[in-house]
């Protein structure tokens, strides 16, 4: 199986993209300092690059800033269930946040569907899900995403380079 769109980025471009898919900015100094060095001690651990992705992903769920973008996550119901229209439109506008954040549009109706019915029936995590449908990215989508991650590296703030690079004034 051929790898993902975000399985082919950098770590930092991997972060960078997270921090889109969940709140359509770019990410904080400190934030990305962070979750970057994560991501390279999970693979200091032998933790492969997908799975340090998904665990970071997942780590933003519970964060107080994704409790306040999305209901689905500041009140998660007691008991999951893909049947309640409550739960299934909470868990949609969440989708469709994500959609608008990474692609600038709205899901289509197969792609909403399916990645409400994963996440109501607990088949992946909400961190999974929002990894997956960025790393799934095609053709328009890719390129959107693809313009989006550099551009919000230059408006976080943060001087991001290679090892071994120098920045000159």
């Amino acid at each position: 199986m051929a790898a993902g769109f975000l399985e082919n980025q950098t770590p930092s471009n991997q972060v960078e993209a997270i921090y889109v898919a969940y709140f359509g900015r770019s990410a904080d100094g400190p934030g990305y300092l962070y979750w970057t060095q994560t991501f390279a001690d999970e693979a200091r651990r032998g933790l492969s690059s997908l799975d340090s992705a998904i665990n970071i992903a997942n780590a933003f769920a519970p964060q107080t800033e994704s409790k306040a973008q999305y209901g689905f996550l500041a009140s998660p119901p007691p008991v999951i269930n893909a049947n309640d229209p409550v739960q299934i439109a909470a868990v949609n506008s969440m989708i469709q946040t994500v959609y608008q954040n990474l692609f600038n549009r709205a899901a289509d109706t197969d792609g909403l569907n399916y990645w409400t019915g994963q996440i109501l029936t607990q088949v992946v995590a909400i961190g999974t899900a929002i990894y997956a449908i960025a790393n799934g990215a095609l053709g328009g989508d890719q390129v959107v995403l693809q313009d989006k991650i550099p551009r919000e590296q230059l408006h976080s703030g943060v001087v991001r380079c290679q090892p071994g690079h120098r920045l000159s004034a």
